[in-house]
């Protein structure tokens, strides 16, 4: 009886991972409007999370995110396939801030960009050895 009851708990346990990855690649397959991905990047940032931005590029979307915490503002971008009725999330990104208040990420084989500081005018991005992309922003109108 003991052989048989690890056989029954082996294929239990197994039955339990497939309903799991089911539940987790099912999520990432839903189809969601923007409401839908506000409430997906609260999950996780947590806190009042707001809209910030979208881009668009080739049929994705790059939508951001940001949230306060006790340390300042949290962002959160999402990487989106447009499709029918909504966007369907491709994958999560952790956009770095840096000391001037840019925030980006790598999306693609570009650059992503958000300005959260009014005062900042030009900006420079390295990979640590030379320039990857620079900006004169004090000529040009913002959002």
């Amino acid at each position: 009886m003991e052989k048989r009851t690890q056989i029954m708990t082996g294929v239990l346990a197994m039955v339990l991972v497939v309903i799991l990855a089911a539940i987790v690649l099912g999520s990432r397959s839903q189809i969601l409007d923007q409401e839908g991905l506000t409430a997906r990047a609260g999950e996780e940032l947590g806190g009042d999370v707001q809209y910030l931005s979208k881009a668009e590029q080739g049929g994705q979307a790059l939508f951001w995110f940001f949230s306060h915490t006790e340390e300042g503002r949290a962002y959160l971008c999402l990487d989106c396939q447009q499709r029918e009725g909504g966007y369907q999330i491709l994958r999560t990104l952790r956009p770095q801030v840096d000391t001037q208040g840019v925030v980006h990420c790598k999306w693609g084989d570009d650059y992503a960009f958000v300005i959260d500081n009014p005062a900042c005018k030009t900006f420079r991005l390295t990979d640590g050895r030379e320039i990857v992309y620079e900006a004169d922003l004090s000529q040009k109108e913002l959002p």
